[in-house]
């Protein structure tokens, strides 16, 4: 059988080794190592930092526009031989080392290109909360900077594409809240009334909403 340690090094060796052009990874040799650690019949959780160390080095090495492809073949490649070793993990770390700097610096328009052109690495699950994350933290970022009907825009555009997404509408919520009590703040009942119910518009089952607006309604009755 062969050793733990042997097939680590063996891998290591083979990860790193780059061919001519000093770019791709010699993708035939991972999967002939990784073979012949499935073949060995290595404990899993052995089995598994192999696979992992694997899937990172190679789409570290991959990760330009001329190779985003190859490496979307090689994950399907894995995920069907190697059914056991989970890929999620690894691909969803590589994707946020890039993405999550330009949401930072908010360059979401590159963020929005990178997870269009690796659409094919990722699961479903993680395609969804990463178009999300980039509406959410454009949306945030106009919230902070009080520029209300662009934030609600922004996440207009985002529960059009992901009507049922939790996150969007929470947080649209929050924002038109937000917005509306700098009016409440200057006792102006009749403009955050109509800022609720644009917010109702867009959020028709928000009980922060309507019952805000509702007491909005009261106060402006009052008075």
């Amino acid at each position: 059988m062969l050793a733990p340690t042997l097939a680590a090094e063996s891998a290591q060796r083979i990860f790193t080794k780059r061919v001519p052009h000093g770019e791709v990874r010699d993708l035939a040799g991972v999967m002939t190592t990784l073979e012949a650690a499935q073949a060995a019949k290595l404990p899993a959780s052995v089995f598994n930092e192999i696979a992992a160390y694997a899937a990172q080095e190679c789409l570290a090495a991959m990760d330009q526009a001329s190779q985003v492809a190859q490496a979307e073949a090689w994950i399907v490649a894995i995920r069907v031989q190697f059914a056991g070793v989970s890929l999620d993990e690894i691909v969803d770390g590589h994707v946020a080392r890039a993405v999550q700097p330009l949401l930072e610096t908010g360059e979401f328009g590159r963020a929005d290109q990178y997870l269009a052109t690796h659409n094919g690495w990722l699961t479903a699950t993680q395609r969804d909360r990463w178009a999300d994350a980039v509406v959410d933290t454009q949306a945030r970022n106009l919230v902070d900077a009080q520029q209300w009907t662009s934030a609600v825009a922004a996440y207009q555009r985002g529960l059009q594409q992901r009507p049922t997404s939790e996150l969007l509408s929470q947080n649209a919520a929050v924002a038109i809240d937000t917005w509306a009590r700098t009016a409440m703040d200057m006792q102006a009942w009749a403009a955050a009334i109509e800022i609720y119910d644009q917010g109702l518009k867009l959020c028709p089952s928000s009980s922060l909403l309507s019952q805000n607006r509702e007491y909005c309604a009261q106060q402006l009755a009052s008075h």
